[in-house]
């Protein structure tokens, strides 16, 4: 197995394993290598997560979805714009992007979070102005599964839909060292799905401490398509208490309620905080 350690500061080869200090003596191992094919199908330990390159059609694919932003990064540092070298993460899972798509990406989402930090923003507030930045954003009608919904789309300003709303508030709240899940909804188990967030916050200026739920779709248009109204200005489905969060049944054209009960929320509980 390839591991990359922060426990070292040179390459060790130890119990079959080979611990590199960086992403970059790792990814320099594998390309200058005489076993660069046998290798590419070695899995590498990051953080204790295994990432295992997935090898099909000329393209090398690595899935980087168990990996937080900061070492997704430090993975992605070194790598260099190959042809044939694709990536998913946990906020491009729809469609496979290669090493320019995500830097880019992720360079855009980075100026957001300067923006953000330039005001000294409590947690509160940071919440509160990601949450205007990203309501601005025109929502996509009808059910492409491909369109409005990875960050490397919806970072460039185009239409958008549940789970592209989720991805840019996910991401930018992990930047800012919030906590938070995507909640992935399927209502009555049919194909009709929804995702929406759910935060954790402690926040000593306002007195809030608990989870809260925020759903940027419902929030801009979260009645009948029909009626072509846009809630830009609304917070209908914003800061809600974990405890209560529920869609309306009039504005969901009669689908059942769905509450978060307890034991949902003490999973959530431990897995975000």
């Amino acid at each position: 197995m390839l591991i990359i350690s922060s426990n070292t500061d040179k390459i060790i080869y130890k119990d079959n394993n080979i611990y590199f200090p960086s992403s970059k003596d790792l990814i320099n191992y594998i390309y200058n290598s005489s076993f660069k094919e046998r290798l590419l199908n070695t899995p590498i330990l990051i953080n204790n997560y295994e990432i295992i390159p997935n090898i099909s059609n000329n393209k090398i694919i690595y899935n980087l979805e168990n990996l937080s932003l900061k070492d997704e990064f430090t993975f992605l540092a070194n790598f260099k714009n190959e042809s044939n070298l694709y990536f998913f993460d946990k906020y491009n899972t729809i469609k496979e992007r290669n090493i320019e798509e995500l830097k880019n990406t992720y360079t855009l989402l980075y100026k957001a979070y300067k923006y953000i930090k330039e005001y000294n923003l409590s947690i509160v507030e940071e919440i509160y102005l990601v949450y205007e930045l990203i309501k601005k954003r025109k929502p996509l009608r009808g059910n492409n599964d491909d369109e409005g919904r990875d960050l490397c789309e919806v970072i460039k300003e185009r239409s958008i839909v549940c789970l592209g709303y989720s991805n840019l508030m996910a991401s930018l709240l992990e930047l800012l060292d919030i906590p938070n899940e995507i909640l992935e909804w399927n209502y009555n188990k049919t194909e009709y799905g929804h995702t929406s967030n759910i935060v954790y916050i402690n926040d000593p200026k306002y007195r809030i401490e608990g989870l809260y739920s925020f759903d940027l779709a419902y929030n801009i248009f979260f009645i009948p398509i029909k009626e072509d109204i846009i809630n830009k200005n609304k917070h209908n489905f914003y800061l809600i208490p974990g405890s209560i969060y529920y869609y309306k049944k009039d504005n969901l054209n009669n689908l059942e309620n769905n509450y978060l009960n307890s034991d949902i929320l003490d999973i959530i509980k431990k897995k975000i905080i």
